[in-house]
């Protein structure tokens, strides 16, 4: 190739002719403390200085971040101080204006999963008629309409309520999302009436905005988290193991679930550490970060998994983590901290970590609530 060739190539991208270098060179943060402001904190993730802070309402409780292709970011309200929120924000980087984008109307507690082209995906705590039945929402990002809505056990009574716990976009074709169900049943030695913690896979065909497929997890793992689909293959973190009984109680769960996206089931585990909860994942290096929730005991653990072989090939040291997210090619934000009801047992900060070599490169002084996640990563 000549040097007029490779000059000319790099002008049309430079120009618009792919990728906008924005999203690859941000990172949103949030910041909330009882004493200021709440704060979106805009990173550059190219050496983690802080470019900007920008506040926030007090009253949404804003977080559960996507960046788009201009490098703005869109964030949602979920839960409000007395009620769940029903708005999503938009931040645009351009003008540095943080303004409403829509109203979801008789839609509630909105958490923004992934972007798809030009539809938001959204998923969302419940609606007025069917009350808590989580669902899917795909919004045209352009008109602002809802093209789709996708209601999880909506029609069956048996389901007094299915809650969304977490989600994954695997930026194709399948959106996955892990959910505690409520149900009204009676089982021999338990306890009788409402039984909740048990939850299933849901899968969602975001190519034709369709319910895919509904697997069951069985009913001894108990209150699902991280959710990861890769290939075939799905990876889901719950955090307790057993069935609850008169006599007995369910312990901390020790495996990593993997589960065949074709068959429906269950085809192996994973030995891990206790008490796993949130699932990241490098599609780069096709590794799969396992992180683990503080409970009486400080949980530093942080498998990396070969999603190629399921064998852990590598270990991170970090206590008190609380959520996590790929910001850029090969770099996670990890957040550390005091999390929901527990002290922390670490100074609150970000902690960046380097996938290619699987170590701490960088930190972030401060308490951080979410982190945006970027759909080319």
């Amino acid at each position: 190739m000549t040097k007029k060739s490779l000059f000319i190539i790099c002008f049309i991208v430079l120009i618009g002719g792919g990728p906008s270098a924005y999203a690859g060179d941000f990172a949103y943060l949030t910041s909330y403390t009882l004493i200021r402001t709440p704060k979106l904190i805009q990173v550059d993730t190219t050496n983690e200085a802080i470019i900007k802070k920008i506040d926030m309402p007090n009253e949404e409780s804003l977080g559960n971040m996507v960046i788009d292709e201009k490098g703005g970011c869109f964030l949602s309200s979920f839960r409000l101080a007395e009620r769940y929120g029903r708005n999503i924000f938009y931040y645009d980087a351009a003008s540095g204006k943080l303004d409403q984008f829509m109203h979801l109307d008789s839609i509630f507690g909105p958490k923004i999963t992934a972007l798809n082209g030009d539809e938001l995906i959204v998923g969302v705590e419940g609606n007025d008629l069917t009350k808590s039945k989580s669902g899917i929402l795909f919004i045209d990002r352009g008109s602002k309409n809802i093209s789709q809505k996708i209601f999880f056990r909506e029609d069956d009574p048996k389901y007094s309520s299915c809650k969304i716990i977490d989600s994954y976009y695997d930026g194709r074709k399948y959106l996955y999302a892990t959910t505690m169900d409520f149900v009204e049943e009676e089982y021999p030695g338990q306890y009788i009436g409402e039984r909740y913690g048990f939850g299933s896979i849901v899968v969602v065909d975001v190519t034709s905005k369709e319910m895919f497929k509904t697997i069951e997890v069985p009913r001894e793992y108990d209150t699902l988290s991280g959710v990861v689909g890769v290939g075939n293959k799905i990876y889901v973190a719950a955090q307790l193991k057993g069935i609850p009984t008169f006599t007995s109680e369910r312990k901390l769960n020790k495996e990593l679930l993997v589960f065949s996206l074709d068959k429906g089931t269950l085809e192996s585990t994973i030995k891990i550490s206790p008490h796993p909860f949130e699932l990241v994942f490098d599609k780069i290096s096709n590794k799969l970060y396992v992180l683990h929730i503080d409970d009486d005991k400080s949980r530093n653990n942080i498998e990396v998994i070969d999603v190629k072989k399921d064998k852990i090939i590598g270990h991170l040291n970090i206590p008190s983590q609380t959520t996590a997210s790929m910001v850029s090619s090969s770099k996670i934000y990890l957040s550390v901290g005091p999390g929901f009801m527990r002290d922390t047992r670490a100074n609150p900060k970000i902690v960046v970590i380097d996938t290619k070599k699987d170590k701490i490169i960088n930190e972030i002084d401060g308490l951080y609530q979410d982190i945006s996640i970027n759909p080319k990563y």
